[in-house]
C-alpha cells in the first residue's frame, strides 16, 4: 500500500506469504506459499521461518489450526503508520524482525468501551473510537477502558489472541521496519465454548446477535438497535420488578412490565408476535449463554443501541 507520511510518499508492503490449502487439509506448519510469490521469496520463506518452532508454539499455547503467515515491511518514512483499533478473529503470534512498533491492547472486557462497528457495517471488526483524538462527548465510555502498551523490539513475539483489541503504530527508524505475524484458527472455541461464555466468545455472541435480529426481521438491519434498545428495557424491567412481595405477583408483574417496555419501543411496521417472539428467543438463548444472573449486564456493556447513533444501517 502506499500513502503520505509528513509530505512524503510512502510505502508499506503487507503480504500474506503462506496460507492453508484451500481444501482446508492444513496440519501444524503445513501451510503453502502464496500464489505469485518469487523464487527469491520462496527460499527466503524456506529458510527464514522455523517451522518446528511455530509448531511447538502452537502445541504449547494450544493454538487451532495454523491458517496464515503475513509479512509487513515500511521504509524509514512508514514512521508513524498507524493499523486502527481492531480486532482479529484469530489467535496472532506477531513476531518484530527489525524496528520497533507500539501496540495499545484492550482485552475482550474493554469492548463496552470501545464501541465497536456493528457486523452489517464495512468497518466490523473495528472501533469507532479515535485513540489519537478521542471524543469523549461522542464516546463516553473510552475514559474508562483500561489499556496496556507494548514497545516490541527486533526478536521479540507477541501473543494477540482472537478477540483482543489492537492498534499498532510503526516506531521511527533509520531503516527498514519488517515484522510477520502468524495467524491461528479460534473456531474451535466457537464449536466447544464453555458455559457460561468467556469475555471473547461474548463480544462473537453479540455480533451474531447481530445477524439473528436483522435475519429475523426481514433483513432490515437498521432494525437492530431498536430492538436491542427494547431488549435492554425489557430486561431492566424484569429486575425492576423483582421486589414485589409474592413470587406469584413477581412474575405476573414483571411480565407485564417487560412486555410494555419491549412493546412501547417497537418500530412500526413490525409486527406484534414476531417482535415479541424474538425477545423470548434470545432471553432464552443469552440465559442459557452468559446465565441467566448475567443478562442485564451482556445487554448493557454489548447490546448498547446508543453504539449505532452515529451510522447508517441499511
Amino acid at each position: 500500500g502506499g500513502g503520505r507520511s509528513h509530505g512524503r510518499r510512502c510505502l508499506y508492503l503487507q503480504q500474506s506469504v503462506l496460507q492453508a490449502p484451500a481444501d482446508g487439509s492444513v496440519q501444524q506448519g503445513a501451510l503453502l506459499p502464496c500464489a505469485g510469490l518469487g523464487e527469491g521469496m520462496r527460499r527466503d520463506i524456506g529458510s527464514g521461518i522455523d517451522l518446528q518452532a511455530v509448531r511447538a508454539l502452537a502445541e504449547a499455547g494450544g493454538f487451532g489450526p495454523w491458517q496464515r503467515c503475513q509479512l509487513f515491511v515500511g521504509g524509514a518514512s512508514a514512521a508513524g503508520a498507524r493499523s486502527i483499533l481492531h480486532f482479529d478473529q484469530y489467535d496472532n503470534l506477531f513476531v518484530q524482525i527489525s524496528g520497533w512498533k507500539r501496540f495499545r491492547v484492550y482485552d475482550p472486557q474493554q469492548t463496552r468501551c470501545l464501541y465497536p462497528f456493528p457486523i452489517h457495517h464495512p468497518l466490523d471488526t473495528r472501533a469507532q473510537v479515535d485513540l489519537e483524538a478521542p471524543d469523549l462527548a461522542a464516546f463516553p465510555r473510552l475514559s474508562e477502558a483500561v489499556c496496556s502498551e507494548v514497545l516490541l523490539g527486533p526478536g521479540q513475539a507477541l501473543f494477540l489472541p482472537a478477540y483482543w483489541w489492537h492498534e499498532v503504530v510503526t516506531e521511527p527508524h533509520d531503516s527498514l521496519t519488517v515484522s510477520a505475524n502468524f495467524w491461528f484458527a479460534a473456531v474451535y472455541r466457537l464449536l466447544t465454548p464453555t458455559r457460561p461464555l468467556v469475555p471473547s466468545m461474548q463480544c462473537e455472541l453479540a455480533r451474531q446477535l447481530e445477524y439473528l435480529v436483522s435475519d429475523c426481521l426481514s433483513d432490515r438491519a437498521r432494525l437492530v438497535p431498536a430492538f436491542f434498545s427494547a431488549l435492554r428495557a425489557a430486561v431492566e424491567a424484569v429486575h425492576a420488578a423483582a421486589d414485589a412481595r409474592s413470587a406469584a405477583a413477581d412474575a405476573a408483574r414483571a411480565d407485564a412490565a417487560a412486555s410494555e417496555a419491549l412493546h412501547a419501543r417497537r418500530p412500526a411496521g413490525v409486527v406484534p408476535q414476531e417482535w415479541q417472539g424474538l425477545f423470548e428467543y434470545v432471553v432464552r438463548q443469552l440465559g442459557s449463554l452468559v446465565g441467566h444472573g448475567s443478562v442485564l449486564r451482556f445487554c448493557l456493556d454489548l447490546l448498547d443501541g446508543g453504539r449505532f447513533a452515529r451510522l447508517t444501517l441499511g
